[in-house]
């Protein structure tokens, strides 16, 4: 019976990712989205992935659901527009890309909380 965590496993298909074994970190994404298919982290990684497969199609939907379930994340949004930009969508590229400056310029002039 195999007892590695969802967080264990997910570290593992992102070790496979940045070894260059793109097919077995997809296998290995897909298998924790049916078991936690809320998890914008999976996603993202598995957008990478499709991405650096060739799988555009596959790879702006992961990249959707990724901004769907975060949207205040800068690397989702500049990953989608990484993604609409492959697909020659340059409109909307410059609006995900946008979408993250702003979100940069609003995170760097927040107060700190001491």
């Amino acid at each position: 019976m195999n007892t590695t965590t969802i967080e264990e496993q997910f570290e593992a298909a992102v070790s496979l990712y940045l070894d260059g074994q793109y097919a077995s970190a997809e296998t290995l994404c897909r298998d924790l989205l049916r078991i936690a298919s809320l998890q914008p982290a999976i996603h993202h990684v598995l957008s990478l992935i499709c991405f650096h497969l060739g799988k555009i199609n596959d790879a702006l939907t992961h990249a959707e659901a990724a901004v769907l379930l975060e949207p205040r994340s800068i690397d989702h949004l500049s990953n989608l527009g990484d993604i609409h930009q492959a697909r020659f969508d340059h409109n909307k590229a410059n609006a995900c890309y946008k979408a993250a400056d702003t979100l940069a310029l609003l995170m760097t002039n927040l107060p700190s909380a001491e």
